[in-house]
């Protein structure tokens, strides 16, 4: 499939899924009806057969670049609006209608507001610092944006996610919009959004390791210095935490995907130069 597909309304339900059959459970959270909905996904032949059966339209991508999936999607949509979504979330009741009702407002971006799930030890300090990333950040985070690309896409040099990178587009395009010279106009649901599925530790510590390749490639493709944008987030990240406002667990396993991050920037970085 590489058409673009025919529409009447204004919103894509865009959902990016790397074979992962957790897609299902999300698609049956999707209580919306005035929206098209497309699934991007790499290759699996089941997930394909059981899309196809259910006619629910699709792209197919290759494996190990999310900004390369989610811009297959985006080849064929047709509307004005787009709303981003991962497989390993779910949506709560009548989420997406709020988030459509906040995009009405003249606005570029609406941010949802994502519950981490915690079912163990191990999924609880996951949680503790997305949470923290989510909430102290500010940045513009996947999954749950809803873009308007009719009036953002002007504002951030005409595109929305570089396959330079693959696996931090969100991070990449939030750079565009801090240092746009344009006004962009961003709320945020105010109420649960997104169940975002539990994710052990160790493999929060591996995205970070991946994190840090990608925006090696952001550093040294797209001339972008996220080294320095890093250490400037870790000013402000860092005088949160003398507040005293979050538990010494959220401190230690931010401090610890930040070292992670930054080790991983640094070695890739290297890496890119001498190839």
């Amino acid at each position: 499939m590489g058409t673009k597909l025919q529409s009447e309304n204004e919103l894509t339900i865009l959902v990016r899924c790397s074979d992962d059959f957790r897609v299902f459970d999300l698609l049956r959270s999707i209580d919306y009806k005035g929206a098209d909905l497309i699934v991007c996904l790499t290759p699996n032949f089941q997930i394909q057969s059981i899309l196809k059966d259910s006619g629910i339209n699709y792209v197919v991508s290759p494996k190990g670049n999310f900004a390369r999936t989610t811009l297959s999607g985006l080849e064929v949509i047709k509307t004005s609006k787009v709303l981003l979504v991962d497989s390993d979330c779910e949506f709560f009741p009548n989420s997406i209608q709020r988030l459509s009702s906040l995009a009405m407002r003249n606005v570029d971006i609406v941010c949802p507001n994502v519950v981490f799930e915690s079912k163990s030890p191990s999924s609880f300090l996951t949680n503790l610092q997305r949470t923290f990333q989510y909430e102290s950040c500010g940045y513009v985070y996947e999954p749950g944006l809803l873009i308007n690309l009719k009036t953002l896409l002007p504002k951030v040099g005409g595109y929305l996610f570089s396959e330079y990178a693959p696996f931090t587009p969100d991070g990449e395009l939030d750079f565009r919009i801090r240092h746009s010279e344009y006004k962009i106009t961003i709320v945020r649901d105010n109420e649960a959004t997104l169940l975002h599925k539990s994710l052990k530790f160790t493999d929060n510590i591996k995205s970070n390791w991946r994190y840090g390749y990608s925006d090696a490639l952001v550093t040294e493709k797209l001339q972008q210095d996220m080294l320095k944008d890093f250490t400037s987030m870790l000013k402000s990240k860092y005088k949160s935490f003398l507040s005293f406002k979050y538990h010494f667990l959220t401190v230690l396993v931010s401090v610890s995907c930040d070292f992670i991050y930054l080790i991983s920037l640094l070695w890739h970085i290297r890496k890119i130069k001498q190839e």
